[in-house]
């Protein structure tokens, strides 16, 4: 565990771990480090919650377990770390997600614009 680090070296951290943990999430909002880690091909460990399920696919690219569950925690993390041409699957199926999905800055745009021009042809 590093403690803080400098924006311009989080990537390189990203790149030296296999895995990637978010043990909370708050319930109203988009995980933002989700994306991140996705695109960095690093299969998440996640709370299972509403928001993160909509980014996530367990098995697929992430494992859940229950908010507060520490045991459930560890296990999913032992279990990731169990197999490990599953856990290089899920790696590839983790970036790939970020494209299939369209999980990409210049496809939400168009949505807004889409949306937008929507909203004026109701006028």
């Amino acid at each position: 565990v590093t403690g803080a680090v400098p924006h311009m070296q989080i990537v390189e951290h990203l790149a030296a771990i296999d895995v990637a943990l978010q043990p909370a999430a708050t319930s109203y909002a988009s995980p933002m480090k989700i994306f991140e880690y996705l695109a960095m091909a690093k299969p998440v460990v996640a709370v299972d919650q509403p928001n993160t399920r909509e980014i996530l696919e367990e098995g697929s690219n992430a494992l859940f377990f229950p908010a507060g569950d520490r045991t459930a925690f560890v296990n999913a993390v032992q279990q990731m770390f169990s197999d490990q041409a599953r856990l290089e699957r899920m790696s590839k199926t983790a970036r790939k997600t970020i494209f299939d999905r369209e999980f990409l800055w210049t496809r939400n745009a168009q949505r807004v614009v889409e949306l937008a021009r929507a909203c004026l042809a109701k006028d």
